[in-house]
């Protein structure tokens, strides 16, 4: 039998402060290389739906499935409804706070790319200010793997310019194949002290055993889009600085031109444009395909942890034949949890891209 609670904390000091009536209104997720979400709503007059608990500090939504903390992130919005007498919490998951946090000095950071992270994540969560003392720049329960990952990476940042962690960590060193940095969040611990850790992997993932077919799964489809595919990216920088590069895969396999640019004038490097023109190449070979899978936890089929972000799974399906993935290898991108609510039972989907080394040059 499965069973879901939902609780509430303090984002600054990490303290759970009670449980919450919460009924989600969709799935909770975590994302390979960005922050999940997940939404839902409390009655309105219910006890705890306080001006204290969430107007007067920043609250974090805490999941716990059979007892264990399965997601847990600060509330981003809360929203009363009168209407309904609801109040509607979206929360994100805790690297949600890299898109907040400035670089604010200049640094020139020339490291491995794992190292140039954990350097940038103490940074801005030991953030002081001489003239207006403490400015609660802590994230209690949060912490980033050890470890390297071998590439080097020159990285010079003018703070003055005040560049989001978010954005450093996404342009030199996410979307740079050469360095191929990602991360995802794992959650531990109790309710009375969840945790989270930001994982490094360059790339994350392994290869699991275990084929998902037709037989193990509830539903599955790969959504095709020529909208979105890409055989020659232009990356634009400042000034007159143009990255281009052409999937010459693409032509042999008969598909046709399609142009795709990218505004990066807030860039000068070409050497750094010439990446990210790389990485878009990358993920916009024609068609642009995201295989899903979606199935329910059994003691007898997939468990709820059977993937983890990064990781290979093996499809085996072959009926229809549009959706025919035989003896292939999926990467894990996102996993949604969607909650058991009345007669509706718990289900886990995973969204998937190709694996990196089957993506090209």
């Amino acid at each position: 039998m499965v069973g879901y609670r939902y609780y509430f904390g303090d984002c600054l000091t990490a303290e759970t402060l009670g449980e919450l009536p919460f009924m989600p209104t969709d799935a909770f997720t975590r994302l390979l290389c960005d922050a999940g979400a997940f939404s839902g709503e409390i009655p309105l007059d219910h006890e705890v739906a306080t001006r204290v608990n969430f107007k007067q500090r920043m609250t974090n939504l805490i999941v716990v499935r059979n007892g264990f903390v399965k997601w847990w992130g600060p509330v981003e919005a809360v929203t009363p409804n009168l209407d309904g007498r609801t109040m509607t919490l979206n929360a994100r998951t805790p690297s949600w706070w890299m898109q907040h946090r400035c670089i604010e000095e200049n640094k020139h950071y020339n490291a491995d790319s794992h190292s140039i992270f954990r350097k940038m994540w103490t940074y801005v969560t030991t953030k002081t200010d001489d003239t207006a003392g403490d400015i609660n720049a802590a994230l209690p329960n949060i912490s980033v793997s050890s470890g390297l990952s071998g590439n080097t990476v020159d990285l010079p940042i003018a703070g003055s310019g005040r560049y989001f962690m978010y954005d450093l960590v996404h342009d030199w060193l996410v979307d740079d194949p050469d360095t191929g940095l990602e991360y995802r969040e794992d959650f531990s611990g109790t309710v009375d002290n969840p945790t989270c850790v930001i994982t490094l992997g360059s790339p994350l993932g392994t290869t699991l055993s275990g084929v998902m077919t037709e037989h193990s799964l509830t539903d599955y489809g790969e959504p095709m889009s020529f909208g979105e595919a890409v055989t020659r990216p232009h990356a634009v920088g400042a000034g007159t600085a143009v990255a281009t590069r052409q999937n010459t895969g693409s032509i042999t396999d008969g598909f046709p031109l399609l142009d795709g640019v990218l505004d990066r004038t807030d860039i000068s490097s070409l050497a750094a444009l010439v990446k990210i023109a790389r990485e878009y190449r990358r993920k916009g070979q024609p068609p642009v395909r995201t295989p899903d899978a979606e199935f329910t936890p059994t003691p007898n089929g997939l468990d709820f942890d059977y993937a983890n972000l990064g990781d290979k799974v093996p499809f085996g399906t072959s009926t229809p034949d549009l959706l025919r993935i035989v003896a292939s290898q999926r990467r894990v991108t996102e996993i949604a949890v969607t909650p058991p609510t009345g007669e509706e039972k718990e289900s886990v989907a995973y969204t998937c891209n190709l694996p990196l080394e089957s993506l090209g040059e």
